[in-house]
């Protein structure tokens, strides 16, 4: 199932539990079709479809990523609260190219998810903030992880008082099924041409080799991610690495002083803070480039 289409998460375990558990008991009740009152997209005219992450509150486009996330745009999505990384690509693009959204928030609650997908759309994100239009971050809940890889590629980050914030790492999980299938009197026998052909998979016991080889992906990984939060946050990688990262969750003030966010705060305040500036460049355009005359989107994000 394309949904699972992942090797390496970068999320909490309970964020992986609760995504495996909700495809579960998706398969288990037979759901072959979007749920008639999901509201997947919808039409705003013949030519174009609304992407359904999208939502607009005076002059600020919002994108809302909720839950575990994934390198996916199925339907699926909306049964399992879910949100993929295709979809935040689209709903960026699309919030970029309206002439009347001159800033863009994006609402995160998400404990993270897939690595694949996230290094494209958080450049997309950071593009999109340089070269279009701001982008913020805002969660009042949770943003962790590759959530948190995410959001930490916008302009700045907001939070509620009580936001988990942080969780930065990369985990796997190896399922060994030998002694199950040994059990029901099946024998396996892998048989691999190259040395690391399929090493770690789930029909023999994990060897040391495979061991040290998913590590070292692990490890490659983590570097990426802890070197994109520094450079995002503009610090050493020792300092990402030693105060901010380690996989340790900090909540509300405490990821303040971490250096993970820039404010605690409410939705409504940041809104309304940015719809000030917004308000004031339109009439005062001697404090920067006025977003009243607007901004389309590059041919190369398209």
């Amino acid at each position: 199932m394309e949904l699972l289409n992942f090797k390496f998460w970068s999320g909490s375990e309970d964020s992986l539990h609760a995504y495996l558990t909700s495809i579960k008991q998706m398969v288990e009740a037979g759901v072959t079709e979007p749920p008639k009152t999901a509201n997947y997209g919808q039409d705003d005219d013949e030519d174009e479809r609304i992407p359904r992450l999208f939502s607009k509150q005076g002059d600020i486009g919002i994108i809302s990523i909720a839950g575990p996330l994934n390198n996916t745009d199925s339907w699926r999505n909306v049964y399992l609260n879910a949100t993929g990384y295709p979809e935040i690509r689209a709903a960026l693009v699309h919030a970029a190219q309206q002439a009347d959204v001159k800033a863009i928030v994006l609402d995160i609650k998400s404990g993270g998810g897939a690595v694949s997908g996230v290094t494209d759309t958080a450049e997309l994100v950071a593009m999109v903030d340089q070269k279009v239009k701001p982008v913020y971050a805002f969660s009042d809940g949770m943003i962790a992880s590759a959530a948190y890889w995410l959001g930490s590629s916008a302009r700045s980050v907001d939070i509620g008082k009580v936001t988990e914030v942080g969780s930065i790492g990369v985990l796997t999980v190896h399922q060994d099924l030998s002694k199950m299938f040994a059990d029901m009197g099946v024998k396996l026998t892998v048989l691999r041409a190259g040395e690391y052909k399929a090493l770690g998979n789930s029909y023999e016991p994990l060897s040391e080799k495979a061991r040290a080889e998913i590590q070292g992906q692990l490890d490659q990984m983590y570097t990426m991610f802890v070197q994109h939060v520094a450079d995002s946050r503009g610090v050493s990688y020792a300092v990402a690495d030693e105060k901010m990262a380690q996989g340790r969750v900090f909540v509300g003030q405490a990821a303040v002083d971490a250096g993970l966010v820039d404010s605690v705060t409410s939705f409504d305040a940041l809104l309304s803070k940015i719809q000030r500036g917004i308000d004031a460049e339109k009439y005062s355009p001697k404090y920067g480039a006025s977003f009243s005359r607007g901004s389309s989107m590059p041919k190369a994000a398209l």
